[in-house]
């Protein structure tokens, strides 16, 4: 499998890891092609499991970075864009959300712009 350049995070590791990261810059494009993604279980804050999945893209140098799914509306936005596509994808910052059960949590916002769309 070919190795990941590196991965983009919204904080550093608290401990040193053994990949090697980017930060997301707030209004920086990330340009590439949208390669595949792969799934890890992970373990939230409160003891829950989830898959929780990293997108690869290619970029324009050749080698994979990988964007983590950072929520529920990036992970719809990535699920229609087809395998493939040139890829757009801008980190916006966070927001509050204002009501409903998420009443009050922090939210990560991305624009994604896919020149492939899967077919609906």
């Amino acid at each position: 499998m070919e190795p990941v350049e590196y991965f983009y995070r919204l904080d550093p590791p608290k401990k040193p890891g053994k990949s090697p990261y980017k930060l997301f810059e707030k209004d920086v494009p990330i340009k590439g092609v949208y390669e595949r993604f792969f799934e890890n279980t992970v373990k939230s804050r409160d003891g829950r499991q989830f898959k929780s999945r990293t997108y690869l893209i290619r970029q324009p140098n050749g080698k994979l970075a990988g964007i983590p799914g950072t929520g529920s509306r990036f992970r719809a936005a990535m699920a229609q864009v087809e395998e493939g596509s040139k890829v757009i994808i801008t980190y916006n910052g966070s927001s509050t959300i204002k009501k409903g059960d998420y009443e009050g949590t922090v939210m990560q916002n991305f624009t994604v712009l896919a020149s492939k769309r899967k077919a609906a």
